[in-house]
């Protein structure tokens, strides 16, 4: 009975340590799950094509994230142009964020990086640069010229991207 008592408590204490762990944005207004994102002065913040906002730093490794409900999503999508709404909801038709693996959280695939971000990895890499379209969600400057953009510089709180 006291093994059963300590194995419950266990499990529970567990369960509490993992919450804190993955803290729950779900139902959360954008506006504030995109400053509680830890941050560098040079780093970006990319939402991708799996529903994950992520905090890059200037190197493109992931140093935070949250996992975007369809809910925020629609809010990110009002943001945009009736043309990229229409791309972004066929992007994000049957995304769930909850069903994305850790390690494609914190290793993305390079279709998943912001398009500027892969291109600097690839060159970096020395491996042939191919011309790609913008990412109309990549936030990192110079590209993001007449898109959705924020450094994590400019600005400590963010209503909205635009």
């Amino acid at each position: 009975m006291k093994l059963l008592l300590s194995i419950a408590l266990g499990l529970a204490a567990i369960m509490s340590a993992m919450s804190l762990a993955t803290p729950n944005t779900a139902n959360q207004d954008i506006a504030k799950v995109i400053p509680s994102l830890k941050m560098v002065s040079a780093g970006i913040l990319h939402l991708g094509d799996d529903a994950i906002l992520r905090s890059l730093d200037e190197a493109g490794k992931v140093i935070d994230y949250a996992r975007i409900d369809n809910t925020q999503l629609k809010t990110v999508i009002s943001w945009y142009s009736q043309e990229k709404q229409k791309h972004l909801q066929e992007v994000w038709r049957d995304v769930d964020s909850s069903l994305v693996e850790r390690e494609q959280i914190w290793h993305p695939p390079q279709h998943i990086l912001p398009s500027s971000l892969s291109l600097n990895l690839a060159s970096a890499s020395g491996a042939s640069k191919s011309l790609k379209k913008k990412d109309p969600l990549d936030m990192s400057r110079p590209a993001c010229v007449g898109s959705t953009c924020y450094l994590h510089e400019d600005s400590a709180e963010i209503k909205q991207f635009t």
